[in-house]
């Protein structure tokens, strides 16, 4: 018997084998950048920025004004030297559902994360937006997310 790996179980087989190389293990600096090996994956913006997905960056050394990749759910991403970072803090604009703006921009993981709402009141009845674990949140009017949709 053979027991299945961490990254077997979390990804479908199309995601491993959907470019012939597999997840994505280092990326090239660029506008937009390349993810490497060749016909690999790109990771999403959890898995990179959680490290789930371990990614090299190339070069190693902070990237360029304008070096960035973008994830396999669209949000640009670049290497400060360190780390994995998102260039655009996203903002929740209100409706049903929302939407993250500017475009590109990287959505909060959770609701628990405090960014500002769009318009900073309350959110009407039925508004919400969906953060990158998918959870619906909606402003409270005091400039804080809370879950579900705004009553």
């Amino acid at each position: 018997m053979t027991l299945a790996s961490y990254y077997d179980e979390s990804y479908p087989p199309s995601v491993w084998e959907g470019g012939g190389g597999g997840v994505a293990t280092s990326a090239e600096q660029g506008s937009p950048g390349t993810w490497l090996p060749e016909g690999s994956t790109p990771p999403t913006y959890h898995d990179l920025f959680t490290g789930v997905v371990p990614v090299t960056a190339i070069p190693t050394t902070v990237w360029g004004e304008g070096g960035h990749v973008v994830t396999s759910d669209g949000v640009h991403a670049f290497w400060d030297g360190a780390a994995w970072d998102a260039p655009t803090p996203a903002t929740g604009v209100a409706g049903a559902p929302g939407h993250w703006a500017p475009p590109g921009s990287a959505p909060p993981w959770s609701f628990e994360l405090f960014l500002p709402g769009t318009p900073d009141t309350k959110w009407t009845s039925g508004q919400y937006i969906v953060f990158g674990n998918l959870q619906e949140g909606h402003c409270d009017g005091g400039g804080w997310w809370v879950p579900g949709r705004a009553p």
